[in-house]
């Protein structure tokens, strides 16, 4: 059994005429050796048929694009967890839900849902729409937005038309246009909202990269971003698109998309897949583009998470969801809230918050590493003995300077214990007795003696070596 997962946005973009000859060719080409594809075309064709047959029947009509839309919706969002298996499966349990439509062909009036009812050479009416609640919905770093001077943003702050938002180095910015619609602005990015109502989204993208993911659209929607010469737009899919100097780029995770210069289509691309106007643009990897946070319709409610800047952390963790380095302000559910903080060299920290009201300020004081995980290496004794030779002429320096300074005598069998670190120092040095302890001064003397030696970087780890110490004899 092979596998390969059947492209599923590509069938029915393919199916619905949506392809250009180009993007036809290269879809049957694929099927003539697919057989996974083949038998997934099938299973839709198969439900197709089952809806032209259904529609046919004098039953009271459902709103047939609204469920289609919705059905597709759902496909989209499944499509990575099942088979084409499932959509035999799927298309028998439409027929099933049809035959009952059609059975309650002669039940009484009042157990129907009636249609609206529409007069001769009326218009259907349009589906509603979903309501515009533009805002931003979480920032990393600084972000300054605006429509004539731009200043700093935060979380909460309205997305209108005409606004810029503009990303420094290593910070970003998450937008919510409408429910399930929004998009991420990545670092070094200068972006404007050129539409923003009902079924309209235009995004100018000057420079740098977004990331968009969108619902799927209703008839005569729109959601589009222009970069330069080009313009992308979609019905319903996550992609990213990437604009500058060198070029633009291309990158759809799921669903398809036109590139159209000049109002002509240069490209259909279906994901995954990528493309570029220029070999030098450099586009998001296939499988990176990042989703928007926050695009339930109840976000604009949810309280606010607030992460510090701290020199150590690498990337964040919020519920699952991976963030980078800095500052961060999101929204998130209220409730239970996980968050860890990860670093270089095995550092981390884990916490768990529960947020309610207005949100959460974490302070870098509650936020402590744990230990590093400690790598055992190795360091042969030859390469240790030099070293050790070398240092017992400071440590009998040490003993002649407390005889001297204190009128002591050290005398006595002690054990050094050293640690090496990785790159050859002394990370660690004790010293313990067997019996009578040394001299504080003499301990001090020792400790700061060891603590200068250099050895070879040992091999996979730090390297922890005990050397026994005879005092007041011959050594």
């Amino acid at each position: 059994m092979s596998d390969h997962e059947p492209k599923i946005a590509a069938l029915l973009a393919y199916e619905a005429g949506e392809l250009s000859p180009e993007g036809r060719r290269r879809v049957e080409a694929h099927l003539g050796t697919c057989e996974v594809c083949r038998e997934a075309l099938a299973s839709m064709r198969v439900y197709d048929e089952l809806v032209r047959d259904v529609k046919a029947e004098p039953v009271p009509e459902p709103d047939w694009s609204r469920m289609e839309l919705a059905l597709r919706r759902e496909a989209r969002r499944a499509r990575r967890r099942i088979g084409p298996a499932v959509w035999v499966g799927l298309a028998a349990a439409a027929a099933a839900v049809l035959a009952f439509l059609y059975t309650q062909r002669g039940a009484p009036e009042e157990t129907l849902v009636e249609a609206p009812r529409v007069e001769p050479g009326e218009a259907r009416p349009e589906p509603a729409r979903l309501r515009i609640t533009g805002e931003v919905t979480a920032v990393v770093q600084g972000v300054s937005g605006g429509t004539d001077v731009l200043d700093p943003v935060e979380v909460g702050t309205p997305v209108r038309e005409e606004m810029r938002i503009a990303t420094a180095s290593g910070a970003l910015a998450h937008l919510r246009f409408y429910e399930g619609t929004g998009v991420v602005v990545q670092p070094d990015t200068l972006v404007k909202v050129e539409e923003l109502r009902e079924g309209r989204v235009t995004l100018a993208l000057l420079e740098g990269a977004v990331a968009s993911e969108v619902t799927p659209l209703g008839e005569g929607d729109r959601y589009a971003v222009r970069a330069g010469d080009y313009t992308v737009r979609v019905r319903g899919t996550r992609f990213a698109v990437v604009h500058g100097e060198s070029g633009t780029a291309v990158t759809v995770d799921e669903g398809v998309v036109e590139v159209l210069r000049g109002g002509e289509v240069v490209a259909t691309v279906a994901a995954p897949g990528i493309w570029r106007s220029d070999d030098d643009v450099e586009p998001i990897g296939e499988g990176q583009v990042p989703e928007p946070l926050a695009l339930a319709p109840e976000a604009a409610g949810w309280p606010v998470l607030e992460l510090p800047e701290i020199d150590w952390v690498r990337s964040w963790q919020v519920r699952g969801r991976e963030l980078p380095p800095g500052a961060i302000a999101m929204r998130v559910p209220a409730g239970d809230c996980d968050v860890s903080a990860l670093g270089d060299h095995g550092r981390s920290w884990r916490g768990r918050i529960v947020l309610a009201g207005e949100g959460q300020l974490l302070e870098p004081e509650a936020i402590r590493p744990s230990a590093p995980e400690v790598r055992v290496g190795t360091l042969a004794p030859a390469l240790i003995a030099p070293v050790v030779e070398r240092g017992k002429h400071g440590l009998r320096r040490c003993q002649r300077q407390v005889d001297l300074e204190t009128g002591q005598t050290v005398v006595g069998q002690f054990t050094l214990r050293v640690t090496i670190g990785r790159t050859g120092e002394v990370q660690r040095a004790e010293l313990a007795s067997q019996g009578e302890p040394p001299p504080a001064a003499y301990r001090e003397c020792v400790l700061s003696q060891v603590g200068n030696w250099t050895f070879p970087p040992p091999t996979g780890g730090i390297v922890t070596f005990e050397q026994p110490l005879r005092v007041g004899t011959v050594q």
